[in-house]
Formats: C-alpha cells, structure tokens, sequence
C-alpha cells in the first residue's frame, strides 16, 4: 500500500510539474510585455504545494554573479527546463558571449520573454563589438523586432534579400526608428536608393526616411513605383512625395483620368488647389481616398465641393459620420446645405435672421374660403420695401 502511494505521489507530482511547465512556456510566448523578476520567479513555483520541485529548482532572487553550477551551456539550453529555473538577473549572469554565439539558433528559438530575448542580443553585441555578421543577423529573425536601434546599428545588412527578411512581420511589427535604422544600414552598406529597395520597403519603409533621405527619391522612381500607401508619413513628408510625384506625372496631364489616377496614394500632400483643381477636372474619389487628404484641405471644402468630388459615392457619407475629421467638416457646413444632400446629417450651422428682419408667418388658406389675408400681404410688401430702403441708404 505504502509503495502504491509514494507511486502514485510521484506520478502526479511530475505531471503536475510538466504542466506547470507547458503553461510557462505558453504564457511566456503569448505574453507581449516583458516579465518582471517577481514575474518570473512565480511562474516556475506556481504549484507551491509541490515543495520538492520549488525547493530544488527556485533559486536565490536578484543574483548578480552566477554559481558554479547554473552556468548556461549547450545542454542546460536543450533541456526541457530552461530557462524556468532562471531569472533574468541569473540569466544575464550566467549566459556567456560565447554560448549565445555557438547556440543562437537554439536561443531565438526557445527564449520567448522580451527581456529575456533583450539579454541575448546585447550579450550578441558584445561577442561582436565590430558587427554582427549577416548569416547571425538572419538568424534573429524571430526575435528581431525587440532590438534596440542600438543593436541594429551593429548588425551587418548588406543584401537587400537580408534587409526583406527582417522587415517580414511574421515575428511583430516595427517601430518607425527601427524601420529607419534597418534601411540606414542596407545604405550605409554602400547600396543605392533604388526602385528594388523602395518596393522591398513600401509606404511604411518610405515614410521613414527623414526629409534629407526622402529627398533624394528621384521622380523616375516614384513613376515605377506604382500605388504606395504613405498613410503613417508626416504631413511635411507627404508634401514632399506629393511635389515629386506631381512631376513625375506631369507627362500624362492631358490624360485627365490616368494622372489622377497614378496621383490618388499621394494626395494626402496635396494643397487646396489642387484638390479644387481635381474636382473641375470631374474626378471623382471615394470616401476612404478623401479622408487621406490632409484635413486641414478637406475641412475647407464645401457642401458642394465634397458632392461633386464624391460623385455616386456620396451615399457613403453618412457610414463615415462618426469619423473626427468628418464631424468637425459637418460642424462648419450649413445645416440647410446638408438638409439639400438628403443623407439625414445633422448638427450643421444653423442660420437666424438679423433683429431688424421681420418674419411673419405664412397664410395659408382654409378650405372652401377664397379669400386673402390681406394684412399678412401688405406686411410683407412693406417689410420688402423698407429693406430695400436701408439696403439703399446703406
């Protein structure tokens, strides 16, 4: 009976520890922000009933030098508990330069909290103060996106293949600084501002640069380029690729649609009379394109100006009603110039009449009686004339 129980004991005790130990590594790569140390050292002891695994896994708190015996080695890393026996202060102390060198595609792969991950690439910097070669830069891929702009200033990009495979965001998205870091060292790299790296980059990529950088995108480029979305651009930036692509362009003006057309993903940097010019010339956008522009544009533009740059597509109107920028444009239209759209928008400006204006209200005849109200009729004629009288002393 004795021996039943103590098996018994011991079977759940590890399966107990197993699990607890799946559910780290799950929590751990599901989890965006950083653990903190009193995070971490409760995970690996969350079953605390289970005294013989916390006392002989858990280790001291915030310990700066590392003992003999958790040093990090090839198969600490490839077993099944690291790295839930550290926390990141051991973790620091007790991963060499050398180990994160020879086993980083075995880290990348297993380490899943960002502070952990951080560790590993400012450990990577130091095995590799004059640059980390490309093949180990490829390597990080799944941990990239939590380098500092730092750690990218190390790295070597000098392919524009290596440049593609880090900007995929299978692993997280980029920072606008660590896009432009990224790019700065493909260029610093002695490789040109080509239509090859533009299109490898896109819109994103392209409204990182700073105006020196933008600057020197030729108009031949942008020709090539085609549709590119420079939604997260400046506005000084977007005024920029609109005035370049407003040249680049320029040899289909007399083809009214088809330079619109090659224009529409750069009118966010167009001015007012452009967009004016744009709807004499009868072209038409659809709501989502019109809310590119800039707003301080489409705020001044009128009732009119906005049905005729809709078209058809002014029914959609209304779907966008809760957008910012269209509620403060429905803010400064007449409510009587809205009412005339017959799309239900409300809260435009409402209009009263001068003091000195009389308002009398309108007769309207009761049936079977034929005659006029006379007074009400001569009150208006006399209204009418007494303001062209003042309109004249005036």
């Amino acid at each position: 009976m004795l021996r039943h129980c103590l098996k018994q004991a011991t079977t759940t005790t590890v399966l107990t520890f197993l699990l607890g130990s799946l559910m780290y590594q799950s929590y751990a790569k599901a989890r965006t922000a950083p653990l903190n140390v009193e995070e971490e050292e409760k995970i690996p002891c969350l079953f605390q009933d289970n005294r013989e695994i916390c006392g002989h896994f858990r280790v001291k708190r915030d310990t700066s030098s590392c003992d003999n015996n958790a040093y990090i080695t090839a198969t600490v890393i490839n077993s099944s508990l690291f790295p839930i026996t550290y926390t990141s202060s051991q973790f620091d102390a007790c991963l060499s330069n050398q180990t994160v060198k020879e086993n980083l595609h075995i880290l990348v792969g297993k380490i899943y909290m960002i502070n952990l991950q951080q560790t590993i690439l400012n450990k990577l910097d130091e095995a590799y103060p004059f640059g980390v070669p490309e093949d180990q830069v490829l390597v990080l891929q799944p941990i990239a996106t939590v380098a500092s702009v730092k750690n990218i200033n190390n790295w070597n990009i000098t392919k524009l293949s290596t440049l593609k495979t880090l900007l995929n965001t299978s692993y997280g998205s980029w920072t606008a600084n660590q896009t432009a870091a990224l790019i700065e060292r493909y260029l610093g790299a002695g490789n040109p501002l080509d239509l090859n790296l533009l299109r490898v980059i896109g819109g994103p990529g392209i409204c990182s640069f700073n105006i020196n950088t933008m600057s020197n995108i030729s108009e031949e480029i942008l020709r090539d380029l085609g549709p590119i979305n420079i939604s997260t651009c400046s506005l000084d930036k977007k005024q920029l690729l609109y005035a370049k692509a407003k040249l680049a362009f320029m040899g289909e003006r007399n083809n009214t649609k088809q330079y619109y057309s090659d224009l529409t993903s750069y009118l966010g940097g167009a001015p007012l009379e452009d967009i004016k010019g744009l709807i004499n010339d009868n072209y038409t956008l659809d709501m989502p394109t019109l809310l590119t522009l800039d707003p301080n544009v489409l705020l001044q533009l009128s009732v009119l100006d906005v049905k005729r740059i809709l078209g058809e597509k002014i029914v959609t109107l209304p779907q966008y009603e809760s957008n910012p920028v269209v509620q403060q444009w429905i803010d400064r239209q007449p409510q009587s110039a809205l009412t005339f759209l017959n799309l239900n928008l409300t809260g435009g400006l409402v209009y009263t009449n001068p003091p000195w204006v009389f308002s009398f209200p309108i007769y309207t005849p009761v049936p079977g009686r034929g005659c006029v109200n006379l007074p009400q009729v001569l009150a208006t004629i006399l209204t009418a004339l007494l303001m062209a009288s003042w309109q004249t002393f005036m």
